[in-house]
């Protein structure tokens, strides 16, 4: 909420609205004073609460909109705009986690990993332990990456959010399948990109071109190579800005 000005004027308009209320109240009804406090903190909380859901929307429909459509600059530019005011703690992590995501759809790991080095929220480190896992496996220091899953896995096992442990479970699952693919072992690979494909058939635009790039660069590995072209010639056409584009061209190159 504190992201937007419109929405923190609209909150402090409803306290000031239930300061003068709670004013009129203790000196017409002052034996109703304390049960009035107890309404307006209710009023506030929900306020807050609504407020905060209503800029989660906002910001997902102007900002989060490009970089689930590949459109990876903009989506940048518009994470600098909208926190280059921004000097809480809170909100200087947040910056650096958003600003990694879209780094990484860049390819620009060096950039990515000084983001990374700024997180510092735990509701963020999720996101640290992917994107640092990214990191490595480009390094091919595949130790360090080896350990970015277990901290994803020490993460799960604590969490008792159902719905945090479901997204810690599918970073967990994105990062070891591309380490196998990565060190040549295939196995359960091809299901576990259709099974996501199949996931995201209607879901963003990134998603569906990173898994179609992980499903022709499996296909080209397999030597399967019409199945590549299919796969990654959606990717290519659909890349926008990311790295895909690049990376599709190339394996799509190669096969000819």
């Amino acid at each position: 909420m504190s992201l937007y000005k419109s929405l923190k004027g609209i909150y402090w308009i409803v306290g000031a609205i239930c300061i003068v209320i709670l004013w009129v109240i203790g000196f017409r009804f002052p034996q109703y004073f304390w049960k009035s406090v107890a309404a307006v903190v209710f009023i506030l909380i929900m306020t807050i609460s609504i407020l905060s859901k209503v800029a989660v929307l906002k910001f997902k429909e102007e900002v989060f909109f490009y970089l689930e459509n590949c459109r990876v600059n903009e989506y940048l530019e518009k994470v600098s705009t909208l926190f280059s005011k921004k000097r809480e703690k809170v909100a200087l992590s947040a910056n650096a986690y958003l600003m990694a995501l879209g780094y990484d759809a860049l390819g620009d790991y060096d950039a990515m990993y000084d983001c990374c080095l700024r997180i510092t929220r735990r509701d963020h480190m999720s996101e640290y332990h992917t994107r640092m896992f990214d990191y490595y496996l480009y390094k091919e220091n595949i130790g360090y990456a080896k350990d970015e899953i277990a901290a994803l896995q020490a993460m799960y096992s604590k969490e008792k959010n159902d719905r945090e442990k479901l997204l810690l479970k599918d970073h967990i699952d994105n990062c070891e399948h591309a380490l196998r693919i990565h060190l040549g072992d295939y196995e359960g690979a091809e299901e576990y990109y259709l099974k996501k494909l199949d996931e995201f058939k209607d879901g963003a635009l990134l998603s569906r071109v990173s898994y179609s790039f992980g499903m022709g660069r499996l296909m080209f590995k397999k030597g399967e190579y019409e199945r590549a072209k299919e796969y990654l010639k959606f990717a290519y056409e659909n890349s926008g800005d990311t790295k895909y584009k690049e990376k599709a061209e190339t394996i799509l190159a190669q096969i000819g």
